[in-house]
């Protein structure tokens, strides 16, 4: 023997329910998308030149109101530290956490040797491919000044 029941709810309290549910829907999608532009624009401004750029370009005020070299770096670097969503992936927040790291040697030997370092990391775990690979990129990677990194 089985017995089912069925409760329903009066006709407006079913319509104010479902105003509820389709107001906290939209709401969260606001969120989310005002979240992701927030995070998207402390990413693109994380770097002193990249703010300076967007200050030029949305700025009214004459260049002698621009903040100075230091005030842009004390910035960007609030920016860089922004939190990032807890939704992103494992693997994007660990590629973010090195090129924040890579980002603090700001000479490219010290980058090859960052490079080097990981490509031995890779042998060591025996993935000679990946390996190649970063060394194949650095013999194939030219620096700021045009000139092809030397061994």
């Amino acid at each position: 023997m089985t017995a089912a029941a069925r409760l329903t709810l009066a006709p407006d309290d079913q319509a104010a329910v479902n105003e509820l549910l389709t107001a906290a829907r939209t709401q969260g999608i606001k969120d989310t998308l005002e979240s992701q532009r927030t995070q998207a624009l402390a990413e693109r401004l994380a770097h002193p030149a990249a703010l300076l750029a967007w200050l030029l370009s949305n700025s009214t005020t004459d260049l002698a109101g621009l903040p100075d070299d230091k005030a842009l770096a004390d910035t960007a670097e609030r920016l860089a530290r922004y939190p990032r969503s807890e939704g992103e992936p494992f693997e994007v927040q660990v590629l973010a956490l090195v090129r924040d790291f890579f980002d603090q040697f700001p000479r490219q030997e010290q980058k090859r040797m960052l490079m080097q370092l990981l490509a031995d990391a890779m042998r060591g775990a025996r993935q000679p491919a990946h390996a190649d690979k970063i060394q194949e990129l650095l013999e194939n990677t030219t620096n700021p000044a045009g000139t092809v990194p030397g061994p």
